[in-house]
């Protein structure tokens, strides 16, 4: 794959927006498969076009943002994460509406990172919020969107959360 990316590179140009979705989709690829030093430079360069092509508002910086912050998420630098992810939320929100499925991703994704940061109350705020978003997002049928929870509740996130609450307001 580095090397199609790099002979694609030289017939389109480091700048090309078709080669910032491949150098993206490269990184996220890296992520899932638990290469994680090797995809952020990826996610980041990827994020680089995209900014420079088409502005900082752009719903492809937005999505760069997301992927970016969920890998820094899944390292444990939920710091670094969290204004990446407030960001393009900030720019879905403003560019596709608060009805977007893309702003439901964004917002149920800061629930994790405050869990992973240790504010119970962002949790709280974060997850009620998105959890009303899920179902009513692009006209999706409910069990799309428990889907779109398992991961919470297979992990146990869920419960932690009950765990975490309960000791921060009890």
């Amino acid at each position: 794959m580095r090397r199609v990316l790099a002979i694609y590179e030289r017939n389109v140009g480091p700048e090309n927006l078709n080669l910032a979705t491949a150098i993206n989709n490269l990184g996220q690829l890296l992520q899932a498969t638990n290469r994680l030093s090797e995809a952020e430079p990826l996610l980041r360069r990827a994020l680089a076009i995209d900014e420079k092509s088409l502005g900082l508002e752009h719903p492809n910086v937005a999505r760069d943002l997301s992927n970016l912050a969920q890998l820094l998420q899944s390292t444990g630098r939920y710091a670094e994460a969290e204004p990446l992810l407030r960001r393009a939320l900030a720019i879905d929100e403003r560019s596709l509406g608060p009805e977007h499925p893309s702003v439901a991703r964004d917002v149920d994704s800061l629930g994790p990172l405050a869990f992973g940061a240790g504010s119970a109350l962002a949790v709280l705020r974060w997850t009620s919020r998105s959890r009303p978003n899920l179902p009513r997002c692009a006209g999706l049928p409910t069990d799309a969107c428990e889907r779109s929870m398992q991961p919470y509740k297979s992990n146990g996130f869920l419960a932690r959360l009950e765990t975490l609450v309960g000791s921060t307001l009890g």
